[in-house]
């Protein structure tokens, strides 16, 4: 008897181990090949993407940079093991955006408006170029037309930023973005200026002044007024920067609309009126080269080559290095 239930006792633990083994094995396979998704679940949704909200609040730009590059060393390691996801490669992206719009200090608007061509440092580029390189990898994975307008707008900046590929590249990623489901104004303005560069000018300022919010301050009314110039629409340029000089009185504002005006004057050859507005920018800012040069293009125009030459050259003595001025007293 005892043998009997000794055996019985032997055959149902074996029962139990062989039913135990197809269990044992399936969640081996599934951790295997989906753990990835698992660990993204757990590490990155949860620590990750919330650890670069809290971020994003830092004010201080140092510690904000030190901050998202700590989580970048997290996300490096996370990509390495899940070499499949496009959520890591997406996220990944996302925070080298973020790094570089942070070293950059500024946004597309001010950019726009300051006429600042050299804003962009290499330091920034860097991470605009791996910001495009890990996004475009997460869209390939995704193997998908459905991706988030968030990760197309960054890559679409990131290329703007970089020059990496062209402006109709950029509006192709752009075109395939609801307009309205943008909250940001800033990137409302980025794809009518895009839309501008690619001739398509009236669509670009359609969507700037519906949903741009141009109607509120004067820094509003001055993008709208260079978005008019861009598009080739001088009369309504010249007119709403004339109001702005009539309107404000901040001084960089008054400077940047002289200047804007003394451009648009100048390619419509009327270099008088150029002249005068060239001018009243220097009476704000005296040291300014570039106003300088372009003061001296209109006495030239004018057929005054003494004055002009005088200008250039005083430009030549405050800066050696001015390429422009050099070539412009060659003409002489």
């Amino acid at each position: 008897m005892y043998y009997s239930y000794k055996t019985k006792k032997k055959k149902g633990k074996l029962f139990k181990i062989l039913l135990l083994l197809p269990v044992l094995f399936c969640i081996y396979y599934f951790g295997t090949k989906y753990h990835q998704y698992f660990f993204f679940w757990k590490y990155t949704h949860n620590k990750i993407s919330g650890k670069l909200t809290d971020v994003l609040k830092i004010n201080d730009i140092d510690k904000r940079i030190k901050s998202l590059s700590e989580i970048k060393e997290i996300c490096d390691d996370y990509c390495l093991k899940n070499q499949v996801s496009p959520e890591s490669f997406l996220l990944m992206g996302k925070i080298h955006y973020y790094i570089g719009e942070t070293i950059l200090n500024t946004n597309f608007s001010d950019i726009i408006i300051s006429n600042c061509t050299e804003c962009v440092k290499q330091d920034a580029k860097k991470e605009f170029f791996n910001a495009i390189k890990n996004i475009r990898k997460g869209i390939a994975l995704t193997r998908s037309d459905k991706v988030d307008s968030e990760y197309l707008l960054m890559l679409a900046k990131s290329i703007y930023f970089t020059n990496y590929y062209s402006i109709s590249d950029i509006s192709l990623i752009l075109n395939k973005i609801d307009i309205e489901l943008i909250p940001d104004i800033d990137d409302i303005r980025f794809i009518s200026v895009v839309n501008i560069y690619n001739r398509n000018e009236d669509y670009g300022l359609e969507i700037l002044n519906k949903y741009g919010a141009v109607s509120g301050n004067i820094t509003s009314r001055f993008f709208q007024a260079y978005a008019y110039n861009l598009a080739g629409r001088y009369t309504d340029s010249i007119m709403s920067f004339k109001d702005i000089l009539e309107n404000c009185s901040d001084r960089t504002i008054v400077k940047l609309a002289n200047l804007n005006l003394g451009k648009i004057y100048f390619n419509q050859s009327l270099y008088k009126e150029s002249l005068m507005h060239f001018i009243n920018a220097l009476t704000i800012d005296g040291r300014d080269n570039t106003l300088k040069i372009w003061i001296g293009k209109n006495y030239f125009a004018l057929g005054d080559k003494k004055k002009a030459k005088a200008v250039w050259t005083e430009v030549m003595v405050s800066d050696r290095t001015n390429e422009e001025a050099k070539k412009l007293l060659g003409l002489m």
